[in-house]
């Protein structure tokens, strides 16, 4: 047995330890690891020792995954780094758990195979210009018992329809902005490839 008390390795994949010693991170994944689905571990053990959880996906751990189209990131984790699925090219799919609640970071920035995106009931906080360089992003969709955020044919706004959080960036075309929008949010159509955009008046 290892023994390493900073880092192990799982399958091929390394973890490292938190610095509270009581939580691990996923902090790299092998670009060219065989295998088209992803599952995280929700612990893994250092030295021997006990299991302990896994909570954090570092920034860029799964750059330049040549093989990955499916990522589903288990229950327990927290914290998603910057630009965890960066030059990414096949991940199509990021499935986020309902531990993941607030999304500090910018983490799919640079995940150019990104094409759908599901939000949970969970995830209550999302800053402006959190889906940067997601160049093939075409539909946000967002669990009906999400408190704060709603989704209208791929687009994503706050839950009343109020506010237009981020319109993907993958959509081509012209886009009318629904009647009752009040607020257009900073980056909202950042990267966008959208040729018109028509905004209701009043």
């Amino acid at each position: 047995a290892s023994t390493n008390v900073a880092f192990t390795s799982v399958d091929g994949v390394l973890f490292s330890l938190r610095p509270d010693g009581e939580s691990a991170s996923l902090y790299a994944y092998p670009a060219n690891k065989v295998g088209s689905t992803y599952t995280t571990p929700t612990s893994v053990s250092f030295a021997g020792g006990s299991p302990i959880p896994v909570t954090t996906i570092e920034g860029y751990a799964f750059q330049g995954a040549k093989n990955l189209t499916t990522l589903n990131i288990s229950q327990g984790v927290t914290t998603l780094g910057y630009g965890i699925a960066a030059s990414s090219t096949l991940l199509s799919t990021i499935n986020l758990p309902d531990s993941y609640t607030e999304m500090t970071e910018v983490p799919f920035a640079g995940a150019s195979g990104l094409t759908s995106l599901a939000i949970g009931a969970f995830l209550t906080s999302i800053p402006a210009g959190a889906f940067y360089q997601t160049a093939n992003l075409n539909s946000i969709t967002v669990d009906a018992l999400n408190p704060n955020y709603s989704s209208r044919d791929g687009v994503l706004f706050d839950k009343d329809k109020l506010i237009l959080h981020t319109y993907p960036s993958g959509n081509t075309g012209s886009y009318d902005v629904p009647a009752g929008v009040t607020h257009i949010e900073a980056n909202a159509f950042y990267g966008s490839q959208v040729t018109s955009v028509s905004i209701p008046e009043g």
